[in-house]
């Protein structure tokens, strides 16, 4: 889930934000990055080689960790499977109880767009009730729309993952109330593996702590949060003496193993490194998010480019550019999603004519990277909507290449995956388009959400989204630093 960012240390936390997503009404995303910034003149920048240590306001992080991969870094298998409007990385974790029992496997979104880890199933409380601390998790994330959100006490205790890698005296919370969290369809909660700005923790004594809401508004978080916690995977690979490395891989396929997690040295050993080609490396922010500063889109096919997407927020801009498992689709500026689909309505359907969706990130030090996105797929996996001017690098990005994340480094390496080179040399138009185009399509039908048909000639769904289904991309968001506003209509992304 894109979670808006929290405070970088207690200031910022107190100006800025609420959970895993404050409910802040009337106060937009970039306002969150704009105290984010002010912070950083005030205290000077706790991202880049310093994203994984903890802050003075930090409490402190486990006493350490063990694996069962020595010398050889960590591989955990990641399941794929669908929850709501799309597909989502799945991670089997086993709370341990204060005996050092394993608890029932959950099944976790493995989300990179928020920070912290929570399980839905309220029971777990009683189990784990000795390593209750005295702090409370609070998040929203779909303010404007329909609620969605949860709060829930912290924890500190061991987490084990699959036999390969087990966390000690980790923070994590369990849900006490939730709505339309991923809680069904075989999922049990969210292992956010952002950075500590978006993990923050509120007193159980608070006054002011009242999340429930009589009036049918949600789950409503405080405003200013006591402390925040180094999150279990950067308390990992803090105190870890490999190098702090997270490399993600997807198939673009579903079903178990279909996806996998590499941490510290294996990140750069498993064959999807070893054998794929590198692309390059791009710089990477810690402000919260993944993000990443977007140069440039452009349309391979007819030439078209946009820039000036403000996404640099430690450079002071008002939007940002995010790398986010949790959301299934690219989220492109409507400008963009616009121009791909007059680009459909002209190519005569075919799927070589579409071309691809460049984009260009900067570098870590020297050349731009470059991403490359054939639009067919895209179009026919239901993989791209319009959003807001900022820009949302969903699951659909790791599809296409394997990424690993060095967070001392404050780089991103981008590794080509082999691709089915087949395509459809004929795809018909989907209704939603039609020989009317896109306008007449949506006075028709209102506010739509996906559309797809089957070509009977070639077997392919193609999907297009009405400009009102949109998905709000970072700067859209109103936010304290943890909740991304959507539309009311938009799909919601963890």
């Amino acid at each position: 889930m894109a979670r808006t960012r929290g405070s970088i240390q207690q200031l910022l936390v107190k100006a800025a934000l609420l959970g895993v997503a404050g409910t802040l009404q009337g106060c937009g995303f970039n306002g969150a990055i704009t105290h984010i910034q002010k912070a950083l003149l005030h205290h000077g920048d706790q991202s880049g080689s310093q994203g994984i240590s903890q802050s003075e306001t930090t409490l402190p992080p486990s006493s350490g960790s063990q694996t069962l991969v020595a010398n050889q870094g960590i591989e955990i298998p990641l399941s794929v499977k669908s929850w709501g409007d799309g597909l989502r990385l799945a991670i089997s974790v086993n709370p341990v109880d204060a005996s050092g029992n394993a608890l029932p496997t959950q099944e976790l979104v493995l989300d990179s767009g928020s920070s912290t880890l929570a399980f839905c199933d309220a029971s777990l409380a009683q189990q784990v009730a000795p390593l209750q601390v005295s702090y409370v998790s609070c998040n929203n994330y779909n303010p404007g729309g329909s609620p969605t959100g949860y709060w829930g006490n912290f924890y500190k205790g061991s987490l084990d993952f699959t036999g390969v890698l087990q966390l000690d005296s980790s923070y994590y919370s369990v849900m006490q109330q939730q709505e339309s969290m991923p809680c069904i369809d075989g999922f049990q909660g969210i292992f956010g593996i952002a950075f500590r700005q978006l993990d923050s923790a509120f007193s159980d004594n608070s006054i002011t702590f009242q999340p429930f809401s009589d009036s049918g508004a949600g789950i409503q978080c405080p405003d200013q949060p006591d402390a925040e916690f180094v999150p279990p995977l950067m308390q990992f690979l803090g105190s870890s003496a490999g190098p702090a490395q997270v490399g993600i891989f997807w198939s673009g396929q579903t079903g178990r193993s279909e996806g996998a997690l590499y941490l510290e040295e294996a990140a750069t050993s498993n064959v999807h490194y070893t054998q794929g080609s590198v692309v390059g490396q791009a710089a990477l922010g810690e402000l919260g998010w993944y993000d990443v500063n977007i140069q440039q889109m452009a349309l391979s096919s007819t030439g078209q480019a946009w820039t000036d997407f403000q996404c640099n927020p430690a450079a002071g801009t008002a939007g940002a550019c995010i790398m986010d498992t949790g959301t299934p689709i690219l989220s492109v500026p409507k400008r963009i999603y616009q121009s791909i689909v007059q680009l459909y309505e002209s190519s005569g359907s075919s799927a070589q004519a579409l071309g691809s969706l460049s984009v260009i990130l900067a570098g870590s030090q020297a050349a731009p990277v470059t991403l490359e996105f054939p639009i067919a797929r895209l179009l026919e996996k239901g993989w791209i909507q319009p959003g807001g001017s900022g820009i949302i690098l969903g699951l659909p990005l790791w599809a296409f290449y394997y990424t690993v994340f060095d967070i001392n480094a404050g780089a991103v390496t981008f590794v080509a995956a082999p691709q089915d080179t087949t395509t459809t040399p004929q795809m018909e138009l989907p209704w939603v388009l039609g020989e009317e185009g896109l306008e007449a399509a949506l006075e028709k039908r209102g506010s739509s959400v996906n559309a797809s048909r089957g070509d009977t000639a070639s077997g392919v769904a193609v999907q297009l989204a009405p400009e009102s289904s949109t998905a709000s991309p970072p700067d859209t968001p109103d936010t304290q630093g943890h909740e991304r506003r959507l539309e009311e209509d938009s799909p919601i992304h963890v």
